[in-house]
């Protein structure tokens, strides 16, 4: 089931796939910024270098020359000496930008990471995890792998609020997170859709595989104590949108769901 071409990577419908600003874009604009003044201060490192040269080649001549110039000559080596310590300032000038702008980018990855990531159960926040599928969809078409998706839903996660209290009913969700994610590829996506819902997407794989994959999930969830979950899945057709596929695998999810209560 495995592909040998990963995704680049992990009701509401017609979701929005543009992103935001977040904090992780405004570092990297820094980044670009530090960038640029390191790249001018390198510029100015190579135009004191040439002027250094041209300064040495004027104390050469006139040491040649003689005639009493070694004035002139101590006079154009001072300054050439100048220009080369002017130059050595501009390129560790430009080395600390590109430090810097280094410190950024690391900044934006963890801060890109904090914004995506749901807090409670580890997975995909709805707008991130819309976008990391649609960019793993767009992958698998131009390679022609087939992408299948996954809704699924906690099943009774209501009656665990009602009798036992919210904090047993977020621990549900992150036993469910947490094992949908085990039973999952590394690089396979998992959203937290919903207050009880997730969407998960297997890239190169069957209906069948993901399948056997629920199974696995919901015998673990068992073995554990923990509620089951109802689950529908579509394989994305070729010229379908992402929005109408989640359609589609949500009315799978309803008709599949144990009706036992509002």
């Amino acid at each position: 089931m495995d592909s040998p071409d990963e995704p680049a990577r992990q009701r509401k419908h017609n979701p929005s796939l543009t992103s935001r600003e977040r904090p992780g874009d405004v570092r990297d604009a820094a980044a670009a910024e530090l960038d640029a003044q390191a790249t001018s201060g390198d510029m100015a490192a190579i135009e004191r270098d040439a002027a250094a040269v041209a300064r040495d080649d004027v104390g050469i001549a006139r040491e040649v020359d003689g005639g009493g110039v070694e004035a002139v000559a101590a006079h154009a080596r001072y300054w050439a000496l100048r220009d080369r310590l002017g130059a050595a300032s501009d390129r560790l000038f430009a080395a600390n930008m590109r430090s810097h702008a280094q410190t950024d980018r690391s900044n934006a990855a963890e801060d890109r990471h904090d914004t995506s990531i749901d807090e409670l159960t580890g997975s995909y926040r709805r707008d991130s995890g819309l976008i990391e599928i649609a960019r793993d969809l767009g992958a698998a078409r131009r390679t022609g792998q087939s992408m299948v998706l996954g809704f699924l839903d906690v099943d009774g996660l209501k009656q665990v609020n009602d009798r036992h209290g919210h904090a047993a009913g977020d621990n549900t969700l992150q036993a469910v997170s947490v094992t949908l994610r085990s039973m999952l590829r590394e690089y396979d996506l998992t959203v937290r859709y919903g207050g009880d819902e997730f969407l998960f997407s297997v890239v190169g794989a069957t209906e069948q595989d993901a399948r056997m994959r629920i199974e696995a999930v919901n015998a673990a969830l068992s073995a554990a104590g923990q509620n089951s979950v109802t689950c529908g899945l579509v394989t994305i057709g070729v010229d379908e949108t992402l929005a109408a596929a989640i359609d589609r695998a949500d009315h799978l999810l309803y008709e599949g769901r144990p009706h036992d209560g509002p």
